[in-house]
């Protein structure tokens, strides 16, 4: 592979003034003609697992007293309000085990048990759509079990012409990681065109998935209020919750799926892209994913896309980062300039942003983990999306090791810090 021209990495420069955005202006690196060659022997990578939360971080939702009586359930508000982080101390459910109750007593619905967790919350009551949502969250959770601190939610939606399936992830846009292929019968949440650059700003990384899909529910019943949220299954750590803004919304079937849990044995292969699923890109940017993979196309013009890419998403973190003084291991920068200029990368330079990945920040800075409303004000998520832009960017540049890069997974990541900076363009004056 033809090593791209030689590129000039230079810091970015932003007026003391400005409020500090999580996505630069445009690329610092220069773009090059060609992507950059395959990396040094070795194995590539194998898909990396987040950090675990702090220890002062309870789980969401988990604070549920006893003996507490259950509230009535309020109808979906068109504002979308109505996230795990805003719900009182005092909201317990009528489906909110104690520790020592049988699993099957809740989980009547019968996928699998769940969990028995001091907040696990079911509606207890038996139906298809719920244990079809129950099982398809515990498949994306084994999915991208490489990601702990990652949880789906998945919603069943009762249309006039039948049901619709529609998964959200609490990190990003709905952000799918490396190996995680979306059944075609399932939509993404975040893709869905009717929605507002104001909504995707409000719930971007929310950390209670259910809450992102109760306020999707609010939005999709001001269009078309025949459109009924019906049955939600959201994925948990244990001992906490996902599944209460459900309840409180008055969806009819809900449960929580217990990580711990699971039904499907962890030696368990994930599902294979084939047919009847869809590739992480091809969710995202569709065009983008057949330019990527057509085989028509030269390799080399396929991988210099990708790298310009991923040179553009790179230089655009390290600016987020830059501004917000967040410290930026040396070997992202090592890395960089190393494929750049189409020089070797060693080994331990690749295991070292093997490490910088295992410990991405941003999953444990996401919006909603106090209890505060999503206001809306971009300046409240900033640190995190600094960090979800290091973070995917990172990923990206990591996807390069090896004698075979995946074009069309390296772009998906750099889509994300794409996404985020269509959200929150760089301002230069305050």
């Amino acid at each position: 592979m033809t090593p791209p021209a030689a590129t000039e990495i230079a810091p970015a420069s932003h007026p003391a003034s400005a409020p500090p955005p999580a996505a630069a202006a445009g690329p610092v690196v220069g773009q090059s003609a060609s992507p950059p060659p395959a990396a040094s022997s070795g194995t590539p990578a194998p898909m990396i697992a987040a950090a675990p939360p702090p220890g002062n971080l309870a789980a969401f939702g988990s604070d549920l007293p006893k003996g507490t009586p259950t509230p009535p359930a309020p109808t979906v508000s068109a504002s979308g309000s109505g996230g795990a982080a805003s719900m009182p101390a005092a909201a317990a459910s009528a489906g909110v085990s104690s520790t020592g109750v049988p699993p099957s007593v809740l989980a009547t619905s019968g996928i699998a048990a769940t969990g028995t967790g001091a907040a696990m919350v079911s509606s207890e009551t038996k139906d298809q759509h719920l244990d079809d949502a129950v099982e398809l969250a515990y498949e994306l959770l084994h999915a991208s079990r490489m990601y702990p601190g990652l949880h789906w939610c998945v919603g069943i939606f009762k249309l006039a012409t039948g049901t619709e399936t529609v998964i959200v992830s609490n990190d990003g846009a709905s952000y799918i990681p490396p190996g995680v292929y979306v059944p075609r019968s399932a939509r993404v949440l975040f893709v869905d065109p009717e929605l507002s650059a104001g909504f995707h700003a409000k719930w971007f990384g929310w950390v209670n998935p259910t809450a992102i899909m109760v306020a999707y529910a609010a939005e999709r019943a001001v269009l078309d209020p025949n459109v009924e949220l019906y049955a939600v299954a959201a994925t948990t750590d244990p001992g906490g919750s996902s599944v209460l803004p459900a309840r409180r919304a008055g969806v009819p079937h809900y449960q929580d799926c217990d990580s711990t849990r699971s039904p499907i044995d962890p030696a368990t292969p994930a599902p294979e892209l084939d047919d009847s699923r869809v590739h992480r890109l091809a969710v995202m940017s569709p065009q983008r994913y057949e330019e990527l993979t057509d085989a028509n196309l030269a390799a080399n013009e396929r991988g210099s896309t990708a790298w310009e890419a991923t040179a553009g998403a790179v230089a655009t973190a390290l600016a987020g980062a830059e501004i917000l003084h967040i410290e930026v291991a040396p070997v992202i920068r090592e890395i960089l300039g190393a494929l750049a200029a189409g020089t070797p990368v060693s080994d331990d330079q690749w295991s070292a942003l093997a490490e910088v990945r295992l410990y991405g920040k941003s999953l444990f800075m996401r919006p909603g983990f106090i209890e505060v409303e999503p206001s809306g004000d971009p300046n409240t998520t900033v640190l995190y999306r600094a960090h979800h832009n290091l973070d995917r960017a990172v990923e990206a540049l990591s996807l390069w090791r090896g004698d075979n890069p995946d074009y069309a997974d390296i772009v998906y990541a750099t889509e994300q810090v794409s996404k985020e900076g269509q959200l929150w363009p760089a301002r230069t004056s305050s």
